[in-house]
């Protein structure tokens, strides 16, 4: 029994060691920099490189299927999550709310998600983006949960702030607009005839990718009401990810279809 006891003891000070370690405020700051350095670099790169999923996927020995592996790439949101929330030792009503919010988008994207809609053998899922996908995962969940639960201070925060408000405004619009997208996108490629078509209405009338532009809204709101950097670079590696892959989704929809509508833009409504 005195054994158990010292080696059970040994165990919780290594995983007491490792917790200290991994919420430091200098593995934190190490962290983030070296992310926000990988964002600006995988931005410039994605403009040159279709990351090999969805239309711009192909078939190879080191594909999956696709709704395993979207599940795996997203599952950081569903483990390490919760995780940083319930270790925290500051939470707070304000902290369970920001908690929420990432939770309710995550569980629709982790699991609602792929097993709501089809998944063709025409769109396999490359092994390798689901690893890479799932390690930015790990560090992109860290860096927003690092910061609101273990380092954000929210002492004077107000529920009726302007920031708090707008943001709040801007995330469930966001989000509101990204799940309607994909909704419509996924209802038109389930129907007869080829599985890539043209669609219409709403934001589809604008720009041929609402479903990024929504969440893109949608990470800004969070930045602004938890006025958190953590949320601020999510928010900017949201940017570094969707919107050079709108910029190629236009392009193979402009490339496929000979009557697109000229006037649509990529990501941005009149913009671009």
């Amino acid at each position: 029994a005195v054994v158990s006891t010292q080696s059970t003891g040994k165990n919780e000070d290594k995983m007491n060691y490792f917790s200290s370690s991994f919420l430091s405020s200098s593995f934190y700051d190490t962290v983030f920099k070296y992310s926000f350095i990988t964002s600006c670099i995988a931005f410039i790169t994605l403009f040159f490189y279709n990351v090999p999923y969805g239309r711009h996927g192909s078939n190879s020995f080191f594909s999956v299927n696709p709704k395993f592996g979207w599940f795996i790439m997203e599952s950081p949101t569903i483990f390490l999550w919760p995780y940083l929330y319930f270790n925290s030792p500051a939470k707070s009503s304000i902290t369970l709310f920001f908690f929420l919010l990432f939770t309710i988008h995550y569980v629709n994207r982790t699991v609602i998600y792929p097993l709501r809609y089809p998944s063709p053998k025409k769109s396999p899922m490359s092994l390798i983006v689901v690893s890479s996908a799932f390690i930015f995962q790990c560090v992109n969940v860290y860096i927003v949960g690092g910061s609101l639960f273990y380092f954000k201070d929210y002492t004077d925060f107000s529920w009726i702030s302007p920031s708090f408000l707008i943001g709040l405004f801007m995330f469930i619009i966001g989000m509101y607009t990204n799940i309607q997208s994909d909704a419509a996108l996924h209802k038109l490629r389930s129907a007869p005839g080829e599985r890539y078509k043209i669609p219409y209405g709403n934001l589809f009338e604008y720009i041929t990718c609402p479903n990024y532009f929504g969440e893109m809204i949608e990470w800004l709101g969070y930045a602004i009401m938890s006025y958190d950097r953590g949320a601020l670079l999510f928010f900017w590696w949201n940017i570094a990810n969707l919107f050079p892959r709108a910029l190629s989704n236009h392009k193979f929809n402009k490339t496929t279809f000979k009557n697109y509508p000229r006037n649509r833009k990529a990501i941005i409504p009149f913009v671009i």
